[in-house]
């Protein structure tokens, strides 16, 4: 079980925690590609 704490969009907390249940990381992709252009969207987010 993976557990996350941020501020950010309902919609994108519901992304999350179907990632947070699922085996890969498909919906986590799904929202770093959606964060171009904004901070968050950095290796280092990446990474963690």
């Amino acid at each position: 079980m993976r557990h996350l704490f941020i501020e950010s969009p309902y919609y994108e907390v519901e992304i999350m925690n179907l990632w947070m249940k699922a085996d890969d990381n498909y919906y986590f992709q799904y929202l770093y590609d959606n964060w171009v252009g904004t901070l968050i969207h950095n290796q280092l987010t990446r990474d963690f």
